[in-house]
C-alpha cells in the first residue's frame, strides 16, 4: 500500500483543529479538499481514517467532520444498495437490494447507478477498503485503467481493467506478497466476461 504523506496528514490535522477553533465545527470534506489541494473527496476520507486510527481525531470531538451541506440540497437521485462484490477473488454475484438511498446529483450524477459493498482488500492501492460501499455505474463498456465490476462465471469482482488483443486482464490494486513471495492477488485473465459497471465512487466506512 503506498505510503501516506505525513506533511499532509500534519496539515489535514492542524486545518481541522484550527477550523474547530475558529468556526466552532468541524469543517466538510470538500473545504478540507480546497485547504489542503487533494485532488478529490475520496483522498480526504482516507486521511481521515489514517488519523481516526492512529487516535489522532476522536470521532465524537476533533473528528467529527461533516459532508458537505451543499451536496445534500437540490435534485437527488435514487441508488439501490445491491449486495457485495469481492475485492479479492471473484464471489458469486448477489441481487439482493438491501435498501435504496437518495444521494444528490451534484456529486454523484444523474446516470443510472447502483451500489456494492466491497469485501476484501485487493483494490487497497485504490483506496477501496473492506466494507467500503462503492457507486457504480451501471454501464458495459469501460476505458483501460478505470474500476469495473466485471462478472466471470455468474461471478463478480471488483478489478482494474486493462483489455489485451484477444483476452482482458482483470489486476487488483493490491502488491502484497503470499509466504511464497507470489502475489497474494494474481491477474485474471479471461477471454469471456461482462462488465456491469464501472466504479466511480467510493462511500468510505469511518
Amino acid at each position: 500500500m503506498k505510503p501516506y504523506d505525513e506533511d499532509k496528514l500534519d496539515m489535514v490535522l492542524e486545518y481541522i483543529t484550527q477550523h474547530q477553533k475558529g468556526e466552532g465545527k468541524s469543517p466538510t470534506y470538500r473545504q478540507i479538499m480546497r485547504h489542503c489541494n487533494f485532488s478529490n473527496i475520496g483522498t480526504v476520507f482516507r486521511y481521515i481514517k489514517v488519523l481516526r486510527e492512529r487516535s489522532q481525531l476522536d470521532r465524537d470531538e476533533r473528528g467529527s467532520v461533516a459532508i458537505d451541506e451543499t451536496l445534500l440540497k437540490g435534485e437527488t437521485v435514487t441508488i439501490p444498495l445491491v449486495g457485495s462484490v469481492a475485492c479479492g477473488r471473484p464471489i458469486t454475484a448477489i441481487e439482493n437490494i438491501e435498501g435504496n438511498y437518495a444521494l444528490p446529483t451534484a456529486f454523484f450524477g444523474k446516470q443510472e447507478r447502483f451500489m456494492l459493498r466491497a469485501k476484501g482488500s485487493s483494490m487497497i492501492e485504490k483506496g477501496i477498503f473492506d466494507g467500503d460501499i462503492l457507486v457504480v455505474k451501471k454501464q458495459n463498456t469501460a476505458n483501460p485503467g478505470q474500476i469495473v465490476i466485471a462478472l466471470i462465471d455468474g461471478e463478480a469482482t471488483a478489478k482494474i481493467y486493462l483489455p489485451r488483443k484477444n483476452r482482458v486482464i482483470l489486476r487488483a490494486a493490491n502488491d502484497s506478497k503470499d509466504i511464497n513471495g507470489e502475489r497474494a492477488y494474481p491477474d485474471i485473465v479471461v477471454k469471456e466476461y461482462e462488465i456491469l459497471g464501472v466504479v466511480d465512487n467510493c462511500i468510505h466506512k469511518l
